[in-house]
């Protein structure tokens, strides 16, 4: 039987439940939740009083006695009915906008008249009252700086009625010119921009005393307006590769190469992203026997995924690393100084093997030949891993999957495989021929 879930209600308290004196009644509201998962609550004084031996749960009580209670409790329900609304409109809105809000409608303050934000004001607002994970907030502060720059340049407002057809053409195109040259970098910039505009259409605002919506454009709904994602190359390193760049000889470096080696080989063995790795801590190594996995919930997805718990077997390999660190990871230098490092290891580790390099710039693809090291990042450490589980170890996608915790799809997508290899090993395998029994046909 599916489990209901319980589904936070607004309510009334008292200040003081044990006065013998009327006491204010408060709105109580855990409407949302914060990064963390705690909910946040609204505490709302009502403005009105009543004496705790005539109040009951959330109301007063109503007799001949204290007929003023029954208007106390209309009151009191249309401040309900009002909470509920404010959530339905704008789930995330935060706490000092939501006294606002029950204010006017309490008639305490006046409904303010204040001019619509443009559509870059909106993103930096919404980005002030909600809580989420850095890089996603740095992403979203990267696309409003890129709309600034845009409006400036460009000499224009972007209200909200600007974004259409003919913006993304021309805003394509000043991204295109001013350091943007992956349609793949460009693709979510739009998917971002539209998410916003969605989130403005279903958010409410008040203009010349007026409550509505900060805008009612659908361009942005267009399928004209989605800009489409491309294939390009992904590269990874092969088990002999992980050999040389694991025996190169660090010595003469400083010790943070050492460090970066480590993790990227981690990352190899073991196919987790960064971000997990940076979480990964004794807590997640389950021993069965002689046999050892990692056992943890990956961070990406754990707010979309129905299930993005992973099961890791720890490779010998992946386990001499882990019981090098106490199997606890020190803190990672900043992301973009692995990716430099491990780019220069693998280059003086002579890990030069020829690739065939394909990537998208300002809408077109182009192909060149070169070193396997220049392209290697953090993220290459996943890629390898599953095209070495894949490709050289033998393991059905249906398996791998449960070890990366992705979709066949997205698993599918990172492998890259030799096709001449694989010919190789259906020639291998000796298929016999089919032998087919050819039936004349009577004429």
């Amino acid at each position: 039987m599916a489990v209901r879930q319980r589904i936070s209600k607004p309510r009334f308290n008292l200040k003081d439940a044990s006065s013998k004196e009327a006491t204010l009644i408060y709105l109580i509201y855990r409407y949302k939740s914060d990064s963390s998962g705690k909910k946040v609550r609204l505490k709302y004084s009502t403005g009105k009083k009543v004496v705790p031996k005539f109040w009951d749960g959330n109301k007063a009580k109503e007799s001949l006695h204290h007929v003023d209670h029954k208007d106390l409790n209309i009151f009191l329900r249309g401040v309900l009915n009002e909470a509920e609304k404010v959530v339905r409109d704008n789930p995330l809105i935060d706490i000092d906008a939501f006294k606002f809000k029950l204010d006017v409608h309490n008639g305490y303050v006046q409904a303010q008249d204040i001019l619509m934000p443009t559509f870059p004001e909106y993103i930096e607002d919404y980005i002030k009252r909600i809580s989420r994970d850095k890089r996603t907030i740095q992403k979203f502060e990267g696309v409003k700086n890129h709309l600034d720059n845009y409006a400036e340049e460009r000499g224009v407002k972007l209200t909200f009625e600007r974004i259409d057809l003919d913006f993304k053409k021309d805003f394509t195109s000043w991204l295109y010119k001013n350091g943007v040259k992956s349609q793949n970098t460009l693709s979510k910039i739009f998917s971002i921009i539209k998410q916003f505009m969605s989130y403005a259409a279903n958010e409410t605002i008040v203009i010349n005393g007026q409550i509505g919506p900060y805008h009612s454009n659908t361009a942005y709904l267009s399928r004209e307006f989605n800009v489409s994602r491309v294939k390009t190359s992904k590269h990874y390193l092969t088990s002999s590769e992980l050999k040389t760049l694991a025996d190169y000889d660090l010595s003469d470096k400083i010790d943070s190469y050492s460090f970066v080696r480590d993790l990227f080989l981690i990352s190899c063995y073991s196919g987790l992203r960064i971000s997990d790795l940076q979480r990964l801590s004794r807590k997640h190594i389950i021993e069965d026997g002689s046999d050892m996995f990692i056992q943890m919930h990956t961070f990406k997805g754990r707010n979309t995924k129905l299930d993005n718990e992973v099961v890791i077997p720890v490779l010998p390999e992946l386990r001499a690393l882990l019981k090098k660190y106490d199997f606890e990871i020190p803190t990672i230098l900043s992301e973009q100084r692995h990716n430099d490092y491990i780019k220069d290891i693998c280059e003086w580790a002579e890990i030069n093997r020829m690739v065939l390099h394909k990537e998208s710039e300002k809408g077109e693809i182009k192909e060149t030949s070169i070193p396997v090291y220049s392209k290697i990042t953090n993220h290459s450490g996943r890629y390898t891993f599953i095209n070495m589980m894949l490709n050289e170890k033998g393991l059905t996608p249906f398996e791998l999957q449960k070890i990366t915790g992705q979709s066949l799809k997205v698993l599918m997508g990172y492998e890259n495989g030799d096709k001449k290899a694989n010919a190789k090993k259906v020639i291998q395998k000796k298929l016999q021929p089919v032998n087919l029994t050819i039936v004349a046909k009577n004429g």
